[in-house]
């Protein structure tokens, strides 16, 4: 009897342990599949969708690889920055930053930015700047969320370059509705004015990145921009961990992103 109970005993262990084990492994945020490896967001078959080579210096506004003509300064009557970007805003990549930014899903996050300060390390030589400014959120919308998701990128992006990080330099100075959500003709009006600087003369002479998570307009960027040129700034470059291929197409609401 003593060794029945013992059998019966062990038994219920081993389920319990392999029902814990069940209810407590995090699912891939794509597929839904359980994973092995609860530090990463992906099951190995999603993981190969996101090997980016990583994509610049383009045009921040229509793409354009640096050095062919393209007549967005004319359009925008100011100096366009480079872009830089990890990766393509394909499906799979908003799944993940919408779960990092708005599902507390930070495992997601974490992932990103390593995987695209892998590919920043390579390009450390291009990045010849004073200072990373990351773009700023208001101090309610950052309190609602627990964190601004660019000033970790650029903690990130500070300590693989080595260059120092001006977290108050930059603030949003009021609330402006979810770019996400507008057009293209509507995001450029909902950023103006959006941005203010806390000390000019600081800016003055010096080579900037500007640090974003998501580039698909550049309005977001291009508005941070002008406002550290206005200033005197002497050149603004920009890093994002992922930006549209087409950004007339990616900007309408609906549309399918490119995957």
């Amino acid at each position: 009897m003593r060794k029945l109970f013992q059998r019966l005993n062990e038994a219920v262990e081993y389920y319990l342990e392999e029902l814990y084990s069940f209810i407590s492994t995090p699912a891939c945020d794509s597929c839904g599949r359980f994973l092995q490896n609860p530090h990463v967001p992906l099951c190995e078959d999603c993981r190969v969708f996101i090997n980016f080579a990583g994509a610049g210096p383009t045009c921040l506004t229509c793409r354009s690889p640096v050095g062919v003509p393209c007549d967005c300064n004319k359009l925008h009557q100011t100096e366009i920055p480079k872009l830089y970007c990890w990766g393509d805003y394909t499906n799979l990549m908003k799944v993940l930053i919408h779960q990092f930014k708005f599902n507390g899903h930070k495992q997601s996050g974490v992932f990103l930015i390593a995987e695209a300060l892998g590919f920043l390390k390579g390009r450390a030589s291009e990045f010849q700047c004073d200072m990373i400014v990351p773009v700023p959120m208001t101090v309610r919308e950052k309190a609602q969320r627990g964190f601004n998701q660019t000033e970790l990128i650029a903690e990130g992006v500070s300590h693989v370059l080595g260059i120092p990080a001006e977290y108050s330099l930059l603030k949003k100075v009021r609330k402006t509705e979810l770019q996400a959500k507008l057009g293209r003709e509507e995001r450029w009006l909902n950023i103006v004015g959006a941005f203010e600087l806390s000390d000019r003369a600081h800016v003055q002479g010096k080579s900037i990145l500007v640090v974003d998570d998501i580039v698909t307009t550049g309005a977001t960027c291009l508005e941070a921009s002008r406002v550290l040129l206005a200033a005197g700034a002497r050149q603004i470059t920009v890093f994002a961990l992922v930006s549209s291929r087409n950004p007339i197409v990616d900007a309408v609401p609906g549309t399918s992103l490119r995957s």
